[in-house]
């Protein structure tokens, strides 16, 4: 869509009816003006918008999805009535305070990457959400966490402040992201046992103990991580992703039973031998990239690569 010919002929009617998805940041000349008249949006990204007021989105109540990362424009007051909404990125936003979005009760997805204007009594209320993004988030606590007992995907990347005992009662969690964090151990995921996607990138604190009994689990991130051992992973039969990339503790034998593998990277890893993967034959995607080890031999056999 030409937003330049939208301006000049204010041919709204045609585009309020095909509109459904827009990145704003795809259109320089667009205004708040034009965008409070698409009307029938449901999907607005204004990630580093330096543009659209409040004016431009107050009104734009069939919105479901809005991205406010690094937006430094928009306030409370212009989307504390998009009730509507049901996944929201706040990423590295200073605008949005609690009071913006205590009342948005039918958010599902809620993303606080390196926020820290959002406190608990922003998000204790969001009963709803289903997927929280904490990723270099130090303000959020325990104390909010432990409400949203719906959560079945939760990002801790590098966070410092969640602890096992909140943790450990999301027992409804299916995707959980510990990657470079130091404060979940062992006793903090024994027990959740629906994962079915973990994410220990660089992580050093979780050992087999804490993955062994994660039978369900289908993707396994342990690139970079030096705690887990073959024994760890030799019981997960039902990964279909693995991740080891510059990993020097998994060996050829603690891949010999993940027969279900489908995806496997390989990265940057000088421990994986040709013998190790050639009998991997229900694999469909391999990533060698930087690998010095896997010759012709390793992927002969594969031929659903």
């Amino acid at each position: 869509y030409n937003l330049c010919f939208i301006n000049k002929f204010f041919n709204i009617h045609i585009i309020k009816l095909r509109f459904k998805t827009l990145n704003t940041y795809e259109y320089s000349n667009l205004t708040s003006d034009i965008l409070k008249s698409l009307v029938n949006l449901t999907h607005l990204n204004l990630e580093n918008n330096k543009t659209i007021t409040d004016a431009g989105i107050k009104s734009l109540v069939n919105l479901t999805s809005l991205t406010l990362e690094w937006n430094k424009i928009i306030t409370n007051n212009g989307i504390s009535r998009l009730v509507n909404l049901t996944s929201l990125s706040l990423g590295s936003n200073k605008i949005i305070t609690n009071s913006g979005i205590s009342c948005l009760v039918n958010l599902t997805s809620l993303d606080l990457v390196r926020n820290k204007r959002i406190t608990d009594s922003g998000i204790t209320g969001l009963v709803n959400l289903t997927s929280l993004d904490l990723y270099y988030n130090n303000v959020i606590t325990n104390n909010a966490i432990s409400g949203l007992i719906n959560l079945t995907s939760l990002n801790l990347y590098a966070n410092n402040i969640i602890t096992n005992d909140t943790v450990s009662m999301l027992v409804n969690l299916t995707s959980l992201n510990l990657s470079e964090n130091e404060i979940i151990t062992d006793l903090g995921i024994f027990g959740l046992t629906n994962l079915t996607t973990l994410n220990l990138h660089r992580n050093k604190i979780i050992t087999n103990n804490g993955i062994s009994s994660l039978i369900n689990l289908t993707i396994l991130k342990l690139s970079f991580t030096k705690i887990i051992t073959d024994s760890g992973i030799s019981n997960l039969t039902n990964l279909t992703s693995l991740d080891i990339i510059g990993n020097e503790i998994i060996t050829d034998k603690g891949l010999k039973g993940l027969v279900n593998l489908t995806y496997l990277d390989l990265g940057n890893n000088k421990i994986i031998t040709n013998s190790g993967i050639s009998c991997m034959t229900h694999l469909t995607s391999l990533n060698l990239n930087f690998n010095n080890i896997i010759t012709d031999l390793g992927i002969y056999t594969l031929t659903n690569l």
